[in-house]
């Protein structure tokens, strides 16, 4: 991180793995970012595999929603362990996320993303807004959006 004024750059956290995506929350406290721990390439379905080598399985890696603590350095995955996420949007007032995400493999998967939202403060709960039959994605809030359930996104 470095101040908008200019100076030195402060680490906030380490983590092993990639971080995608970052955005500030609303009040500036916090960043969420898209994180896939122990990753051997950029996480996407357009990005080019990883070679396999020795013993070949079925293996993936999930890309996650990550909190960061400004002040603390905290970092915090709060999306479901078994949830791809592939893009996302804060609420104007910072309590939820959009989330486009998928059950599996990211790289397979993109194709089937549903619309959830997710609580910033309860961790792994993802509800499900709208299943589309094609693809979507770059979920937005409403800057206008008021804190019912029912206007999540336009």
């Amino acid at each position: 991180m470095v101040s908008a004024l200019g100076g030195p750059s402060k680490k906030l956290t380490n983590v092993k793995g990639l971080l995608a995506t970052p955005r500030w929350s609303p009040d500036g406290k916090t960043i969420a970012v898209l994180f896939t721990e122990n990753a051997t390439r950029a996480a996407g379905p357009l990005v080019a595999g990883t070679p396999e080598t020795g013993e070949i399985k079925d293996a993936f890696s999930e890309q996650r929603l990550a909190l960061v603590d400004v002040a603390s350095g905290e970092f915090r995955q709060i999306s479901p362990a078994d949830m791809y996420v592939y893009e996302y949007d804060w609420s104007p007032d910072g309590a939820r996320f959009a989330v486009i995400a998928a059950h599996g493999n990211g790289d397979n998967n993109w194709y089937i993303a549903q619309l959830y939202t997710l609580d910033a403060g309860v961790l792994g709960v993802l509800k499900s807004i709208h299943k589309p039959p094609l693809q979507i994605a770059n979920p937005a809030w409403s800057p206008t959006a008021r804190k019912s359930p029912s206007s999540p996104a336009s």
